[in-house]
């Protein structure tokens, strides 16, 4: 089984806690070993990137240090954000050689190369799809996601290494491995408005009412993310987005990317804390799950 390290971010150890238990069982249903980072820290991307750059680095680089001391070559996280903050804290360690000489070697990193920092979206992506498909035990046909990218795992394009960025496709090829039919949409990587959450929270339910209603009107029964801050705007405040607009249409039950996958490869419902979703996916899963034991699934 392949080890990398993972970084579960303060968000996967809280109120996420489904999205960083979907992503273990996943990831080793496919023969990845998610090897915990030791002693992890706050990547700092809730203010410390704002507020102080030199701190925006050694936050996540502290991560890096750790993982080079494990002896393991690859990190990854599921969190869009912490993501980006280690995968920009590595860049900026590359770019400015004179922080980078203060900084590294308290540390514990001796070349900002020498760990390769990647999202869970794409250490599961980058396995080939025969060997995902041969994994599916589930077919979740009638299900049809509007795969939900958000801002930071497709930009800056150069930086995450995303041909793509305004129309990234991993999410949709997964999604399409495990039975669904991810519908064509236009929003995948419009902002949610997570940066506003606190400050401006009647902005942040117009664009989330907003991406809904997009997602809806392409053929969407849910939509389906990889960033916990996506994901508490779709979901969580949701219930307070359709007021703002008087919307009258059903909710729209939100996943995360590692949960339908999860899923799909055979992981109990049970086991998946569904139940911590504030839109309920109950109705949902029951007709997909129930038209693949139609069919002759689990």
């Amino acid at each position: 089984m392949k080890k990398i390290a993972y970084f579960p971010g303060c968000s996967l150890a809280g109120m996420d806690a489904e999205y960083d238990e979907a992503s273990r069982l996943a990831a080793r249903e496919l023969g990845i070993e998610l090897v915990e980072v030791e002693d992890w820290n706050c990547c700092g991307a809730t203010s410390g990137h704002s507020t102080d750059k030199e701190l925006s680095v050694m936050l996540p680089g502290r991560t890096l240090g750790t993982v080079e001391k494990m002896g393991l070559d690859t990190v990854t996280a599921a969190c869009a954000a912490c993501f980006s903050r280690l995968v920009t804290a590595q860049e900026i360690l590359k770019e400015d050689k004179e922080m980078a000489s203060r900084l590294m070697p308290e540390l514990g990193i001796s070349s900002p190369d020498a760990v390769k920092v990647l999202s869970l979206l794409r250490v599961i992506a980058d396995i080939p799809k025969d060997e995902i498909a041969g994994k599916i035990k589930v077919r979740l046909e009638g299900l049809k996601p509007a795969c939900y990218y958000g801002c930071l795992i497709a930009r800056p394009s150069g930086l995450v290494g995303e041909e793509h960025p305004e129309n990234p496709m991993a999410m949709d090829n997964l999604m399409s491995l495990t039975g669904a039919e991810p519908v064509r949409w236009y929003h995948k990587t419009e902002c949610c408005g997570a940066a506003l959450s606190l400050s401006r929270t009647d902005i942040v339910l117009a664009m989330n009412a907003k991406l809904i209603k997009m997602a809806r009107d392409a053929g969407a029964n849910c939509i389906v993310t990889t960033c916990p801050l996506c994901f508490t705007n779709l979901d969580l405040r949701q219930p307070q987005a359709r007021k703002v607009v008087n919307e009258t249409a059903p909710p729209m039950p939100a996943f995360y990317f590692s949960e339908i996958l999860a899923l799909a490869l055979g992981i109990p419902r049970k086991k998946l804390g569904f139940d911590k979703h504030t839109i309920d996916v109950g109705p949902l899963l029951d007709h997909v799950l129930g038209a693949s034991a139609g069919k002759g699934g689990e």
